[in-house]
């Protein structure tokens, strides 16, 4: 049988230009399911990165959103301080006051998801941030009970409120850090350090 160079596939021998179509054919169909196959799994991959991006970001937004209820706790415990120093100290108006801010505080320690905690440093700063803020809502009713101004030290509430600041900046500035170290959350402004360094009256 004559050879026609014309007739055959890519210039081999015994496969027409027929036979070599349908092989084309059939690599261009594997190469197009390869293809298809790796760009879902490039897509899939994308969206977990995606997912996990956005699930680090939310609990980043968690963390410091307990770090806020600590500051705010340490804020009370230095306003405390500062009324408890001057002159005869602080007045019913002034504990009412007090004691109305470290209640909105307790409620919202009281709404914090504990189950979303990963970590037992992140569980004892609610910890120390919900404890010290009830010990400062005790220590405010302490005092005003009718029986109590006859026996207490003037300097009560002040003492326990300096304490309560040295606890809670010791737990707070952990928790920075780990938020720091976490990058914080996106478009987050910069956290209020603040009241991690200001130190407590006295001191």
């Amino acid at each position: 049988m004559a050879y026609d160079v014309w007739e055959t596939c890519v210039l081999i021998p015994g496969f027409s230009r027929s036979e070599c179509a349908s092989w084309v054919q059939a690599w261009g169909s594997i190469g197009a399911i390869a293809m298809t196959a790796w760009a879902v799994n490039w897509a899939h991959r994308k969206q977990l990165k995606q997912k996990e991006r956005e699930q680090s970001a939310d609990y980043t937004q968690f963390l410091e959103t307990l770090f806020q209820l600590l500051g705010g706790t340490r804020g009370v415990a230095v306003k405390m301080t500062e009324v408890e120093s001057v002159g005869s100290g602080s007045t019913p108006d002034e504990r009412s006051s007090m004691l109305a801010e470290l209640s909105a505080l307790s409620d919202a320690f009281k709404r914090v998801d504990l189950n979303r905690f990963d970590r037992y440093d992140y569980m004892e700063a609610w910890l120390v941030g919900d404890g010290q803020t009830r010990k400062l809502i005790a220590a405010i009713e302490f005092v005003d009970l009718p029986t109590t101004s006859q026996t207490l030290d003037p300097r009560y509430l002040e003492f326990t409120a300096e304490e309560a600041i040295r606890t809670l900046d010791t737990r707070g500035k952990k928790l920075y850090t780990a938020i720091e170290a976490r990058g914080g959350p996106p478009g987050s402004p910069p956290l209020p350090v603040d009241w991690t360094q200001r130190p407590a009256a006295g001191h």
